[in-house]
Parts: C-alpha cells; sequence; structure tokens
C-alpha cells in the first residue's frame, strides 16, 4: 500500500495544502467532552514534514498543543524506522504496562510513534488505530488511561484481562 493511501487509511481525514501536501488529522474523543487530534503534515511525495496533537475543550477551542521535539529531529534526519503493528503488539504493550514493566511515559511515546508512521495490520485496522490512539493520549489529564479503559481496549482487541491477587 501506498504512503498516500496508508495516510487516507489511518487518519481518514485531510486538506490538501496549497505546496502539493496534504495535512491529515485522526479525532479521538475525550473524557468531558474534550478531543484530541493526531495531525500529519506530508509534502507532495507524502514525506513526513511535522506531526502534532491538539486537545479540544467541550467548545471545540484549542487548548494544548503537543509537539514531539524528539520527532523533530527524527524528521529532518530521515530516519523514520517503519513499525508492522498488530493486535499482538498492542497486546504486548499494554500487558507491559499493567505489570509496570513499561512506564507510562514509555507507552505514550511508543504509541504515538506508531500512530504517526507505523503501519497497522489490515486485519483488526480499526481497533488497531483506535486503541494506539487512545495509548498516545494517555499522559493527557482529559484523556488519560483508566483500568476499564485497558480493559476495553484489549477485548476490542479480542483479549480478556484476568487478575490474580497473591500474598507477598
Amino acid at each position: 500500500m501506498s504512503r498516500h493511501a496508508r495516510n487516507e487509511k489511518k487518519f481518514e481525514q485531510w486538506t490538501e495544502l496549497p505546496n502539493g501536501g496534504r495535512r491529515y488529522w485522526y479525532e479521538v474523543p475525550g473524557r468531558y467532552g474534550w478531543k484530541a487530534r493526531y495531525l500529519k503534515e506530508v509534502d507532495a511525495a507524502e514525506r513526513t514534514l511535522r506531526v502534532w496533537q491538539e486537545i479540544l475543550n467541550e467548545r471545540g477551542e484549542i487548548v494544548e498543543v503537543h509537539i514531539s521535539i524528539q520527532w523533530i529531529a527524527v524528521i529532518k534526519s530521515r530516519k523514520i524506522k517503519r513499525m508492522k503493528i498488530s493486535r499482538e503488539d498492542v497486546a504486548a504493550k499494554l500487558r507491559a504496562y499493567l505489570r509496570h514493566e513499561l512506564p507510562l511515559a514509555e507507552l505514550v511515546d511508543w504509541a504515538e510513534r506508531a500512530m504517526y508512521e507505523g503501519e497497522f495490520s489490515d486485519e483488526n485496522f480499526g481497533a488497531i488505530r483506535d486503541a494506539v490512539a487512545k495509548l498516545g493520549l494517555a499522559d493527557v489529564k482529559a484523556f488519560g488511561l483508566t483500568w476499564e479503559d485497558c480493559e476495553s481496549l484489549l477485548k476490542r482487541l479480542g483479549y480478556s484481562v484476568r487478575v490474580d491477587v497473591v500474598s507477598v
């Protein structure tokens, strides 16, 4: 699948830019009527120029903009490593997070990279994209990541969660 087709499928919405490039975006609902947008701007050859997140309040006003300094360096160097993301990959990241083997900051960083440059498996595409988008916003107060969120994301990916309490 071409970059063009992959971006259209993943982000669902876009606008043409005067330079022949495009601005893609994907919206994620949050708590309290807030929402977030993942945005990606590309040139005419579909090379990534910049990526960012916008957080909008319940009135649709932009209240935060998240720009990854790490992504600026990666984009300038053109050393973007494509990731093929499956439902198993997302479940493994969530499992590691729930077991305290993966800090929240690392989970969010992985999800943001996957959202912008990852290639999602066609099987379970919607569930993978939605889970990755949610995980990339887990460090934003109006979104967060609760136990119920994790359980719901895993269920949609085809997994169930079991908890085992043992004495220490």
